[in-house]
């Protein structure tokens, strides 16, 4: 289990790491038959990285592509576990790989027995370079300004300026587009913002026990 640091408990080791598996546009046309066979690949390889402890979590994002959340030592290890994957290498998704600090929330095994649910995700896209320095700065703000009042669920920073993520329970694009816009508080400074929604196992993103 990876806590958040706020409350005084270090992440465990391995890294999380989260994987964006974007669709590629440029993807090869293929007969449906070989795209059926390479999705119960992706499939079965998702289920063979969780019973090995690799994967986290993994679900799709409405309107396509998707999100493995994996631990591991390293980026190349990562890469690793990712290129057994049948579907990424058709090229079929465009990957990236980000290390993952936790600054809000805990990201957790899902049990045996999972219930799916969606939640409105939200991506924070550097504008520019931004200094790591400054970004821990920035990223304090986005706890602190939703977890009392809005439906927080998690958030998380990118290691080396990358951006980031908050996660949502039962909140709509438009309420957080009005909250989350150029100029306020919630808004790490530098940053774009891309909202969609992820269907994942409910006890991936978790609250630690008190």
């Amino acid at each position: 289990m990876f806590l958040f640091p706020g409350i005084g408990i270090s992440q465990e080791k391995p890294q999380p790491f989260f994987v964006f598996l974007n669709t590629n546009p440029d993807r090869d046309s293929l007969p449906k038959s070989v795209v059926q066979k390479l999705q119960e690949g992706h499939m079965a390889n998702i289920e063979r990285l969780a019973e090995a402890g690799s994967l986290i979590g993994a679900g799709p994002f409405h309107n396509g592509g998707g999100i493995f959340i994996m631990r591991g030592d390293s980026l190349n290890e990562i890469h690793n576990l990712l290129a057994t994957d049948p579907a990424i290498g058709a090229n079929r998704f465009l990957i990236e790989v980000f290390p993952v600090t936790l600054e809000y929330g805990g990201i957790c095994d899902a049990p045996d027995e999972y219930t799916m649910t969606s939640y409105q995700f939200v991506r924070f896209r550097p504008k520019s370079d931004v200094k790591e320095s400054s970004g821990e700065q920035d990223w304090q703000a986005v706890p602190d300004h939703f977890q009392r009042k809005d439906s927080l669920i998690a958030v998380g920073r990118f290691e080396q300026g990358s951006g980031g993520f908050a996660v949502f329970d039962k909140q709509d694009s438009t309420s957080l587009k009005q909250k989350i816009a150029p100029g306020s508080k919630s808004l790490p400074s530098g940053y774009s913002v891309e909202f969609k929604r992820l269907w994942i196992a409910r006890e991936t993103f978790c609250v630690p026990e008190k």
